[in-house]
């Protein structure tokens, strides 16, 4: 039965300024709220149900919500949720949500869509399910929710006794080993969005009533949105722009300068063929400043 349950998945801070650092590129990416993959996990526990029933009695101990069944639980209330991220030893556990043509939607809503200053947790653009890397940004907020505890991971006795961070989908549960921590800034300010672009957002979509009623989906890029960006030599390092490492060159360069710029050694490396995962926040050490945290996931040989 676990097989049956692995192919049908597999089938399928209160003073904050944005964390999205920059405003939303042209609508591109092709996802879609995973109603496919959902209803296939909902009918493998359906099937499950007698099953369970019928060894209840064998079982001292009852099960925990498996990190499936979680998703589901946030994928029913938020078509748009694309994972879960949650920490060991950590009060961070939070659906990660991803709307590919308005990026920042969430950047002042909660998981349900109301307003809210701490808003959510999203996936910048662009992403895909496998690529090899997921940048996440979140506010930074002072009771610890959201990324408040992001800055923790500046105190190396923390990060080091703190390494691992899960980041789940309906397709696998990923585990994730601390790379380096740094402190950043927004170098391109004039591209910061600010609340006149909060209000143009919801303009564009008007009163709904629902969450399903949105189409955030759109088609994926050719290239990279960011290479112009990228390309620009004035020795300062703009993390934020590399969410595409399909290029090796690109790639390299990256794990290299979170490698310089974190405040200490992790004693890990990320080579070719592994994963990354970026956690991105705001920080007041200066004007604009950021705080981001880089995980690795190694590539099974």
């Amino acid at each position: 039965m676990s097989n049956i349950i692995l192919l049908l998945i597999a089938t399928f801070a209160f003073s904050i300024s944005p964390p999205c650092l920059i405003r939303s590129p042209q609508p591109f990416m092709a996802f879609k709220p995973m109603e496919v993959q959902a209803a296939e996990l909902k009918t493998s526990q359906s099937m499950m149900g007698s099953e369970k029933a019928q060894t209840a009695t064998q079982q001292t101990v009852p099960d925990s919500p498996t990190p499936a069944t979680v998703l589901l639980e946030w994928y029913e209330r938020n078509p748009w949720v694309a994972g879960r991220l949650h920490a060991e030893g950590s009060p961070l556990d939070e659906p990660v949500i991803y709307t590919p043509s308005d990026q920042n939607f969430f950047l002042h809503r909660d998981l349900d869509g109301n307003p809210s200053e701490a808003g959510s947790l999203f996936l910048a653009e662009p992403w895909k399910e496998g690529n090899n890397h997921a940048l996440i940004y979140g506010h930074n907020m002072k009771n610890d929710k959201k990324f408040g505890m992001l800055l923790k991971y500046s105190d190396a006795a923390y990060g080091l006794s703190h390494p691992t961070m899960h980041f789940d989908t309906l397709k696998e549960e990923g585990e994730y080993e601390l790379l380096g921590a740094f402190y950043s800034e927004i170098f391109d300010v004039a591209n910061l969005e600010g609340s006149g672009d909060r209000a143009k957002i919801n303009e564009r979509y008007g009163n709904w009533s629902s969450l399903s009623e949105l189409d955030f989906s759109a088609p994926y890029p050719k290239g990279d949105i960011y290479e112009k960006e990228k390309s620009i030599q004035d020795g300062n390092f703009r993390y934020y722009y590399y969410t595409d490492l399909s290029s090796r060159k690109d790639f390299d360069h990256y794990v290299s300068k979170v490698k310089e710029l974190s405040l200490y050694d992790t004693g890990r490396t990320a080579e070719w063929g592994d994963k990354l995962l970026t956690l991105s926040t705001c920080s007041y050490h200066k004007s604009n400043g950021r705080f981001a945290v880089v995980f690795v996931q190694h590539h099974k040989k």
